[in-house]
């Protein structure tokens, strides 16, 4: 919703309430024209990256086997692969979104999605 509001800076932002300042692209003669470089950077942070914003599971078969990969894939690489990966920095991106982050956010691991109305663990309120 964001990035496409920002692509075609055509309203209001949902969480700043501003418009944004210049569109990445401008229909010009029924044809898509670029104004200004696409900052993929902005778009694509650790709000959409899986390792760090944690994907839910529609049931709990699915959550175990989800997690034994991930741990199988951690013994392999001697590392904690587990998702938030950096709560930090999930935290720090969570607040672009504002009042929506508990609807893009989820800081509460791989989870069954009937705990996404689940309270958000207390160090990201």
């Amino acid at each position: 919703m964001i990035f496409w509001n920002e692509l075609v800076g055509d309203g209001i932002d949902v969480v700043t309430l501003k418009k944004p300042t210049s569109p990445y692209v401008k229909c010009i003669n029924s044809k898509w024209v670029k104004i200004k470089k696409i900052d993929w950077k902005k778009i694509f942070d650790a709000s959409v990256d899986e390792a760090h914003n944690c994907s839910m599971f529609r049931n709990d078969h699915m959550v175990r086997e989800y997690k034994n990969s991930v741990m199988r894939l951690s013994n392999k690489f001697g590392k904690n692969l587990t998702c938030p990966i950096d709560p930090k920095l999930l935290l720090k991106v969570s607040k672009q979104f504002g009042r929506y982050k508990y609807f893009t956010i989820n800081p509460r691991g791989n989870v069954n999605d009937d705990l996404a109305l689940s309270p958000w663990p207390s160090s990201f309120n």
